[in-house]
Formats: structure tokens, sequence, C-alpha cells
């Protein structure tokens, strides 16, 4: 028959969408032919909803003495085959170019596959972390418990979420928020795990950040009143469960405002810097600095008796009074009045705590300023 006649009432398709009859080679005119030609597929599309994948493969007939008598060709329907095939390549590509980045292990965590977001965040390549495990990059930060938990959860086959501190190829370290979850066969039996993994470093940097400027001053870097109360009130707790003794410290600077009214807010802002500093040499590593406000300043002192916090107050009295500011050639001299209370199983709150340091603070500077008042002296 003609191509015309024999293709009546259907398309016939290249599986691009051309008409198979009308390029070059035309196989299945050929093939009517009695022409050689390799094995082929087309699709014969039947209506707009219905098409069908063909798959051909034919072979020539000769007779005894040689001579082609005709052709044979066998039609196999492919057409599941290929929509399965399809619908794997968008699989596959979907998650080789997924804007998140992937990586997949086998049942005992040897790592099978990344994408190539994977690679741009991290570095490293597939044959870099060939025969590796996840643990590969770690940045040797998270506790053996979160991985044992982690493994406890994929294994009852649920899914996990967390975060992991990991390491990139070139040593820079980076926050990895990640879904791990188990791959099941038809059978419910694990055989992969996939993590999908999201490079959070920016956030937690900012989270850093925020919470720093929430608990810290941020003129000299001290923590600031907020801070100072919170943690004077869990000493104050702990006083009262355990017995245990400690002490407070209210710091007023005295002629402070004398180098800020003659050299401005600048100078007295370096001051202020320059005698934290001098705080913090005295200081003991338990000892908690704080800034409270304007040229007031707080120290909770842990585990010390109120001797050895008025033994303390008295050097930082001292120190400060051998301080001198200079500043375009002037030199100043400054002092600092120190109201120290105790703190025991006694103590009320961290508000009553405060109130009688200031308190004694008040008392030292009315009876001739650098000097130290205990509460109830």
């Amino acid at each position: 028959h003609a191509p015309s006649k024999w293709a009546e009432g259907v398309r016939v398709e290249t599986l691009h969408g051309e008409n198979l009859l009308a390029v070059d080679e035309r196989p299945l005119l050929k093939l009517m032919e009695f022409k050689r030609v390799r094995d082929f597929e087309f699709s014969l599309v039947l209506s707009e909803r219905s098409k069908k994948v063909l798959k051909v493969n034919s072979a020539q007939l000769v007779n005894g003495q040689k001579q082609l008598i005709g052709m044979v060709a066998s039609f196999q329907n492919v057409t599941k085959q290929k929509l399965v095939l399809s619908e794997l390549k968008k699989l596959s590509w979907t998650v080789e170019y997924s804007p998140v980045s992937i990586l997949i292990t086998d049942y005992n965590g040897y790592i099978d596959y990344i994408n190539r977001k994977f690679i741009d965040m991290t570095g490293y390549s597939r044959g870099d972390l060939d025969g590796k495990k996840p643990a590969y990059l770690s940045a040797g930060k998270t506790p053996d418990r979160i991985y044992k938990g982690l493994w406890r959860t994929l294994m009852s086959g649920q899914e996990w979420r967390g975060e992991f501190l990991n390491r990139k190829k070139d040593g820079q370290c980076y926050w990895s928020k990640q879904l791990i979850a188990p791959i099941v066969n038809e059978q419910k039996q694990i055989t992969h795990f996939v993590a999908i993994q999201e490079d959070i470093t920016e956030q937690k940097q900012a989270i850093e950040v925020l919470s720093h400027q929430a608990s810290h001053d941020e003129l000299t870097g001290l923590l600031n009143r907020r801070e100072c109360e919170a943690r004077l009130d869990r000493v104050i707790q702990s006083a009262q469960l355990l017995h245990s003794n400690h002490a407070f410290c209210f710091l007023d600077l005295d002629k402070f405002k004398i180098v800020n009214d003659t050299c401005g807010h600048r100078a007295g802002d370096f001051l202020l810097r320059e005698v934290c500093d001098l705080f913090k040499q005295q200081l003991r590593q338990r000892d908690t600095l704080a800034r409270l406000g304007g040229d007031e300043f707080g120290i909770v002192m842990e585990h010390c008796s109120i001797t050895q916090g008025k033994d303390l107050a008295n050097k930082i009295c001292q120190v400060i009074a051998d301080y001198e500011f200079m500043w375009e050639g002037q030199v100043f001299k400054i002092g600092v009045s120190i109201g120290l209370v105790a703190i025991d199983k006694n103590s009320a709150s961290y508000t009553t705590t405060v109130s009688l340091a200031d308190d004694a603070c008040y008392a030292a500077k009315k009876s001739g300023r650098g000097r130290v008042c205990v509460a109830g002296e």
C-alpha cells in the first residue's frame, strides 16, 4: 500500500513528534519496500489522548537461492516501559537539579549519590566522597548521642530532623539543617537513606548576633542589665537551695561627669571602655561583670564570702584611684564607689539584692567616694 493509505486514520510520529513518514529515513516505507532497516521505535497517535509506542524488529526473508522474497517484522508495544522510563528520567533530573542539597546513602550508610547543589554547597565532588560516610563531613562538634538518636529513628522507619555543624572541602564550617528519611522497597525493607540539606549558616549567625545584642552592652561588650539580673537571680536561687555563699557589687564611677562635660561623649565612651578593662583584670574567672547603665556596673561574685568580696572590691577601688585618664593633653583622675551585699540562703529576690547594693553604693559616695560599703554594716 502507499504510505498515505497505510497510515489512514492514524498519525505516525517519531518519538519527538515529527511525521515519521515525512522524514528522510522513512523506516516504515523502507520496511514495506523490503529494504533493510535498523530496529526503531515510533508512536501511533490514535486520538488526542491515545498514543502507543511501538518497537520494531525486522529481518529480510530470502529463499534457497538467496533471493529476497519478503520481510518479517515484529511490533512490540513498549508504551508502559517508555512511560516508566520517562518518569524515572524526569525524577532523576529533578533530583540532580534540585535547588536543595540531596545526599543518598546505601543501607550501611556509605554515600551513594550527591546532587549538583550538594557539590556547589560543600565543594566535594562525587569522587571525593566515594566510599565515605556522611560523618566524614562533620566538624567534630556533634555529640555521639545525636547520631545514636538519628539512627534509632531511621531504623524504626521514621524521618529525622535536625542540624549539624559540618565542614566544607576548603575547611570552612557551615550549619546544615537536615531532613533524613529511609527509602524502602516493595517489600517495605529499608534499602537506602536520603538526606535533604539546607545551609543555614547565615541564619545561625544572624540569630547569634541578635542574641548577643539582646544580652550585651553595645559600647563595652559587657553583659547588659537584663542579663546581669537574670544571672543574679539564678545565683540567689542556688544560694537558697544549696545554702551557698556569693556576693554582689554595685559600682558607680566618681567624677565621670566631669570628663563627659569637659571632653565630650566620645571621650566618655573611651574612658568607660578603659575602665572596663581595668575591672576585668581584677576579677576571677567565675565572676560576672555587667554594665547596668551609664557609668554604673555590677559584679556577680559566685562562691565568694563577703570578706573575699570586700577584699576584691577594695582592690578595684585602688586600681581606679591610681588610674589617670588622658585626653587631648588633659589628665583626669576618677574613682569608683562600690556597694557590696552578701548572697546566702536568706537572700530575697534579685530586685531586693540590687536595691541593697545600690543603697550601700550611695552610702559609699556620701561618706567620701572611692570606697566600699557593705550592706547591713
